[in-house]
């Protein structure tokens, strides 16, 4: 049976509503068969004036509300509106708090034994992203979401943010969806019963495996890819050895380029050194521009030679500057492509037998559950296995060092 959802978002005069905070505007999105079939809106007049702080982030005024309805006159609609149907926010808990202490008070009492919280299930089905606020995931994912702090805008891009989820969860294979399910009545919201709903669909039908999954004991995972690595040096330039060939390279892929003659002699230094087969020590100033000083002429030498070059950094700070700056930076200059890659400690990947054991524990600690959810779907889905790429709460580092690869261990 397909359910009905109603996505609902409330702006309100504060976050508490036995302090005598009220709503001042509500937006509800119905969903059937996994489409938008119409929207809700009103403004209600709360009795109280709207705080500045409020009206400075809504751009809702007391103007506005003045001859708004009082919410006990669209009460009984909302009521109707959200009978038997599956409530749906984005921080669930607030929302449906907020709106049930509304609505006992003007008589009506209803209880939702289904809620998907969009916070909870985005978190679960987009395991690598950076924020889970409504206007982060909005850009992130593209979703139109033209009025901020406003319900019409909020709940409209908070349906379509659901149903995206929920296309993101069909995708997912059958063994995984089956994993979650097991896991997911430990959640603050009803998922759970979304994802058997999704079980149903798939096993109404055969699936074949993508190609590019495999099941090891009971987990889908992308299969590790391994490509050879292809020097193509046709027309590949020499180091510019000159100190102006050295600026003009530089300048070209950096119009605000500063001369620096130190950066130059450190780049000769060190190809000389990669040349000759020789130790180099190196001290120089902040702000020579030490990164590029031995990154242009080692992947220069790199190609000329046709062989890798292993750069070692003290910090995983500084090898995070040098992958997402430097390194971008340095393919936007050379007139050439080259590859890279990041090697980490074992320690940074998840060991899948442990994984597999905590699974068949009876552990519901909540950012234990979350952080398996995470892990199940991710593994599906990841290139690099590096744990890096998670947005795990800080009770899910923990669970981590739990599952994490420590290496192996053999008995003489």
């Amino acid at each position: 049976m397909t359910r009905k959802y109603i996505v609902v978002d409330l702006e309100t005069t504060g976050n508490a509503y036995y302090k005598g905070d009220r709503i001042i505007q509500l937006s509800a999105v119905a969903i059937e068969q996994f489409q938008i079939i119409s929207q809700f809106t009103t403004f209600v007049n709360p009795g109280i004036p709207i705080p500045p702080f409020i009206g400075e982030l809504t751009g809702i005024s007391d103007d506005m509300v003045l001859h708004a309805p009082p919410f006990e006159e669209v009460a009984g609609s909302i009521g109707e509106l959200l009978e038997d149907a599956v409530f749906v926010a984005h921080n669930v808990s607030f929302d449906l708090g907020f709106l049930k202490a509304e609505l006992k008070e003007a008589g009506i009492k209803q209880e939702y034994s289904d809620t998907i919280d969009t916070v909870e299930l985005a978190k679960i089905l987009l395991p690598t992203a950076t924020s889970y606020k409504l206007s982060d995931l909005s850009e992130m994912l593209g979703l139109s979401h033209t009025n901020p702090h406003q319900a019409d805008s909020d709940a409209r891009v908070t349906a379509e943010l659901l149903l995206l989820l929920i296309d993101k969860a069909r995708e997912l294979p059958l063994v995984t969806l089956e994993k979650m399910a097991e896991l997911a009545p430990s959640l603050k919201s009803g998922i759970s019963s979304l994802f058997e709903d999704l079980i149903a669909e798939k096993r109404s039908c055969t699936e074949n495996l993508p190609e590019y999954l495999e099941v090891f004991r009971g987990i889908a995972l992308r299969k590790k890819s391994v490509s050879e690595t292809s020097w193509n040096t046709a027309g590949f330039p020499p180091y510019p050895s000159s100190m102006d060939g050295k600026t003009a390279l530089l300048s070209s892929g950096m119009p605000h380029y500063k001369l620096r003659e130190g950066q130059l002699e450190m780049m000769d230094y060190v190809f000389d050194a990669f040349s000759q087969d020789k130790h180099a020590a190196v001290e120089a100033g902040t702000g020579i521009g030490k990164s590029m000083g031995y990154l242009l002429p080692a992947v220069f030498f790199a190609m000329e030679k046709q062989e890798p070059i292993i750069v070692s950094t003290h910090t995983i700070q500084m090898q995070d500057q040098l992958l997402n700056k430097e390194i971008p930076r340095l393919s936007y200059i050379l007139p050439f492509p080259f590859q890279t890659a990041v090697l980490k400690g074992r320690n940074n990947y998840v060991n899948l037998l442990k994984f597999e054991q905590t699974l068949k524990n009876d552990d519901a600690q909540y950012d234990s559950v979350m952080s398996k959810l995470q892990l199940l779907v991710w593994l599906v889905s990841t290139e690099t296995g590096d744990m890096d790429e998670l947005n795990l709460t800080s009770g899910g580092r923990l669970y981590w060092q739990r599952v994490r690869h420590d290496g192996w261990f053999f008995k003489k």
